[in-house]
């Protein structure tokens, strides 16, 4: 299993972003079915790795899972004032998948 981290610049939140991801590669079979795991408020991508055994699970389970970064945002598109926020929505359901594909 590998876990990586990521940044890159994103057209949608026009700036830089995270996202952490754990790949099991062992016995690769094709295509990963893929769980885009998300945050509660306050909370950081690092708290699933470091509070749960989803680790474990992906390499069990055969799945990449990826861990973005909402920065409390609850994920929906906030107009972006002073640039901060912007559309999560849109970068966790389009971009965010476009770039893990």
């Amino acid at each position: 299993m590998a876990y990586l981290e990521f940044e890159f610049d994103s057209k949608t939140l026009k700036r830089q972003v995270s996202f952490k991801a754990i790949i099991p590669y062992e016995n690769f079979k094709g295509p990963y079915p893929t769980l885009y795991l998300l945050h509660g408020l306050g909370g950081s991508s690092s708290r699933w790795l470091h509070a749960t055994n989803i680790r474990s699970l992906a390499e069990r389970m055969g799945v990449a899972v990826i861990l973005p970064s909402g920065e409390n945002s609850f994920y929906v598109d906030i107009p972006v004032q002073n640039g901060c926020y912007g559309d999560f929505g849109a970068y966790i359901g389009e971009e965010l998948v476009q770039v893990t594909r």
